[in-house]
Formats: C-alpha cells, sequence, structure tokens
C-alpha cells in the first residue's frame, strides 16, 4: 500500500466512527428530551408574610404596654429582657422590633432550607413568640 492509499484508509476510518457517533447521538436525543426532572415548586411566603406582621405587632404592643408600665412603677418580669429595662424608651423600641425582625428572618431562611425538618418546622419560632409577646402584653396591660 502506498502512503497515500493508508492515508485514505484512515480518514474512511475517522469519518466512518465520526458518522457513527453523530447519528448515535441523534437518535438519542429525543430520548433524553422525553425524561422530564421533577420541578420542586416555589414555596410561598404568604403564611410567612401573615406570621411576621402578627409578630412585630405583638412585639410592637408588648413594648408599648411594657413601658406605659415602667412609667407607672411596674417592673419588667421577663428575664430575657429585664436587663434592658433601663434603656430609654426609643432604644427599648428599637430593640425589641429589631430582635423581632431578626427572628422572622431567621423563619424565612429555615423556610427555603435544603433539610426537610426546617422546612417543616419554620413556622414555630414565630408561633411561640407571638404568643410570649401577647402573653407579654396582656400581662404587662393588667399591671
Amino acid at each position: 500500500m502506498t502512503q497515500g492509499m493508508e492515508r485514505a484508509v484512515r480518514r474512511s476510518g475517522t469519518i466512518r466512527l465520526l458518522t457513527a457517533l453523530i447519528a448515535t447521538f441523534l437518535l438519542s436525543a429525543p430520548a433524553f428530551a422525553q425524561i422530564k426532572l421533577p420541578v420542586k415548586p416555589k414555596p410561598s411566603i404568604r403564611l410567612w408574610c401573615v406570621l411576621t406582621a402578627m409578630s412585630l405587632a405583638a412585639s410592637a404592643a408588648d413594648i408599648h404596654y411594657s413601658i406605659a408600665s415602667r412609667r407607672t412603677g411596674g417592673l419588667e418580669t421577663d428575664p430575657v429582657v429585664k436587663p434592658f429595662e433601663s434603656l430609654p424608651a426609643p432604644a427599648y423600641r428599637a430593640l425589641g422590633l429589631s430582635a423581632a425582625a431578626a427572628l422572622d428572618l431567621g423563619c424565612l431562611k429555615l423556610k427555603r432550607s435544603p433539610h426537610v425538618w426546617a422546612r417543616r418546622l419554620w413556622w414555630v419560632p414565630q408561633v411561640i413568640q407571638i404568643w410570649g409577646n401577647a402573653r407579654g402584653a396582656k400581662i404587662s396591660a393588667t399591671e
């Protein structure tokens, strides 16, 4: 065989191989196109928004009644808030509402977590916060 013939044989083998690969790809492409991956629905944040509004309202009420109770000589009975009792009213409001907002954002992070347990229980801290602030507001209002 001459060199020209060897090159022609190599080229035709390469061409055959490329043709076979292209044909295989083209014939298998529709099979891949039919596979549908499950799409995760984006979680709605409507309930989170409602719980956030409720927790901020409960925190604001608790703060308002706590400040009013302090003015009349009442003492803070909540051991978590007791160290901040001596703050001026605007700083006390800012601290209380920022703590509530931080917890709400943490719950949103739990809602979008890759962990199943966190996505199922994201609302629990907000409900506990709403209950605690409503209870604190009720106690402060009766004093």
